[in-house]
């Protein structure tokens, strides 16, 4: 299944010292959660659906470090594992035709939510790669 790396938004424009970066290698179960409750959102007429429990690695490396390495993916995947930053109230938000993650850093407030770049889900369903970066 896909592995996925995308930039990050913190709420706060002036904070620093956040993650930059999101990783998450999906599993086919988490792949089928996700295009389930996005059926199931589109049937009923949802806004979005939260869930609690897929749980990725924050990083504060800048994506402008890897602009020129995207060939290089287990490199990348390598660094970031390496700089995992610690969040909490972590949540994967599906509407229904993307997705995406947020989470607080550790002792900070709710001024400081991070947030992944929005992800169609479409992409869950590409064969011709094996990762997806959205920088």
């Amino acid at each position: 299944m896909p592995i996925i790396i995308t930039s990050v938004d913190c709420a706060n424009e002036l904070a620093c010292d956040v993650p930059l970066m999101f990783y998450i290698d999906i599993s086919p179960a988490l792949t089928q959660q996700i295009v389930k409750v996005s059926e199931t959102i589109k049937n009923n007429n949802y806004s979005s659906i939260d869930l609690i429990g897929a749980d990725g690695l924050w990083s504060c490396i800048d994506p402008a470090d890897f602009d020129e390495a995207l060939d290089c993916i287990d490199d990348i995947v390598k660094a970031l594992e390496q700089d995992a930053y610690i969040v909490e109230c972590f949540r994967l938000h599906i509407m229904d035709t993307s997705f995406h993650w947020s989470a607080i850093p550790r002792r900070l407030g709710k001024d400081m939510r991070l947030t992944s770049q929005t992800i169609p889900i479409d992409v869950l369903k590409r064969t011709d790669t094996n990762y997806i970066c959205i920088l």
